[in-house]
Formats: C-alpha cells, sequence, structure tokens
C-alpha cells in the first residue's frame, strides 16, 4: 500500500535565530523512471540501448555528499564500447571515473559512476547540473556514436537555511508489517537545537518510530546523509494509507 509524504504546509519560523530562514523544503527531488532514447540532450523519453539509471533525482551537498548511477548495456556489442563522463558544472559536481567502457563479456553488468557535490561561499540554494554522457565511441556501428541520456543532478546549497526531505512522496509500507523510511536532513548549521515533531495521520494503518527529530550545531557539522547527520524515520504498517506528519519547528 503507497503512503504519500505530505509537508506541513508552511514550517514556523523561528524569530531571532539564525535560523530563521528554514522555512521550506529545497527543490523538486522526483525520481522520472524514464529515459532518453533520442540521446543525452533531448526531451526524457523511453532509453535506448545504453541505460543510464536513474536519470534524474541525484542529490549531492556541498558538503562533499556524494550521489551515484549506473550504465549499462542492453545488446551484446561485437566490440568494446566506451562513454566518456564529464560535469556540466564542475563549481557544483565532481563525477568519477570520467569514463567508462564494456567489452562483449561485461555489456550487462553495471558499471557505477559517482558523483561528489562541490562546495562554495555563496549562498546560491539548490543548483541543478548534469553528467554529459558523451556519444559512445565504439567499433560496433550499432553502439558507435549513440547518445546516452545526461542525468540530471541537484547540488543543495549549505549556505542557505532550510530542511531536505528525502524521498519526498513513494513510500510504501504493507500490513505485514513492513517498514518504510523517510529522511531529514537540515541544510545550514543552526545556531541552537532545531525540533521537529512527527506523526502518522492515521495511526490504524502506520505508525512512525519517533515522536521528535532533535538536531543540534554539533550533529549538522557533519557531512549530510550520513548517519551523523540525517535523521532517518521508520515507519511501521498497522494493519489504508497513513501520512507522516512534520510539525511546526522550533529551536531553543
Amino acid at each position: 500500500m503507497s503512503i504519500s509524504m505530505r509537508i506541513a504546509r508552511t514550517l514556523v519560523a523561528v524569530s531571532g535565530l539564525a535560523l530563521a530562514g528554514c522555512t521550506s523544503l529545497l527543490g523538486d527531488f522526483t525520481y522520472d523512471p524514464n529515459g532518453n532514447a533520442s540521446g543525452g540532450h533531448g526531451s526524457r523519453g523511453e532509453q535506448g540501448d545504453i541505460v543510464v539509471m536513474p536519470p534524474d533525482g541525484l542529490i549531492t551537498t556541498e558538503q562533499g555528499a556524494k550521489a551515484s548511477f549506473t550504465i549499462t548495456l542492453k545488446v551484446k556489442p561485437t566490440s568494446n564500447v566506451s562513454i566518456a563522463l564529464s560535469s556540466s558544472n564542475e563549481k557544483e559536481g565532481l563525477v568519477n571515473p570520467i569514463a567508462v567502457s564494456f567489452t562483449p563479456e561485461n555489456y550487462a553488468a553495471p558499471q557505477t559512476v559517482q558523483i561528489t557535490g562541490v562546495d562554495d561561499d555563496v549562498p546560491d540554494k539548490t543548483q541543478t547540473y548534469t553528467i554529459h554522457t558523451s556519444a559512445a565511441s565504439s567499433e560496433d556501428p550499432h553502439y558507435n556514436g549513440l547518445d546516452p541520456i545526461d542525468p540530471e543532478v541537484k547540488n543543495v546549497d549549505d549556505e542557505t537555511a532550510g530542511f531536505l526531505l528525502m524521498p519526498p512522496s513513494g513510500l510504501v509500507t504493507n500490513e505485514s508489517g513492513g517498514e518504510a523510511t523517510f529522511t531529514l536532513v537540515l541544510t545550514h548549521m543552526p545556531t541552537a537545537n532545531v525540533v521537529i515533531p512527527l506523526s502518522s495521520d492515521n495511526t490504524n494503518e502506520g505508525t512512525v518510530n519517533q515522536a521528535a527529530l532533535t538536531f543540534t550545531p554539533d550533529r549538522r557539522k557533519a557531512a549530510a546523509y550520513t548517519s551523523a547527520a540525517s535523521r532517518p524515520v521508520s515507519i511501521t504498517d498497522r494493519p489504508s494509507m497513513p501520512s507522516p506528519r512534520t510539525g511546526a519547528m522550533s529551536a531553543g
């Protein structure tokens, strides 16, 4: 059964604190399972024989949090296939490796590409960039010149106060007690503890494992998306569709 995550329409700001700007989620972090059959720069439709997963929904942060995607070939090539990789904006994110190669033997094994967020001193909010996947180079005419999709990435600013919720929707539990987990993290160092109440809108269907999340200035010094900085929350189904709610923020 699907669970729709809903965030309070307005998160109440706390006056007099440096965290007063923490009133909204940053960006629209959605995942589109479809790719692009027409190459790296066209509209996002069905992907061709070079598959990039996921094609979007990737998140890095200025604190160095990493994201990754995979590249796979659908059809066995008759010769090696090479694809060069680069970041559209190296001031926001860096890619490693800078190329992947497939052989007729390993073509179906996904090759992982890692992206690392880059820090700056500018309060530029969440920035979108892409990883350029070049047209494939191969002696196999089927693959030579085939241009895979360019995955889209968002780099979360750490000079702008806000919240980041991952994932923002799509959580699923089941009536056998299956759990789903989401993570909430602050994007800017608070000057005092920040407390966010949590509750389910239907406890007959699902419950959350914590009544509140507390962030401290020390906790926020660690890189986002590590266990030291982000706060995972588990939702357990209780044999229709509960919506965990975040309450008004308080700090002190």
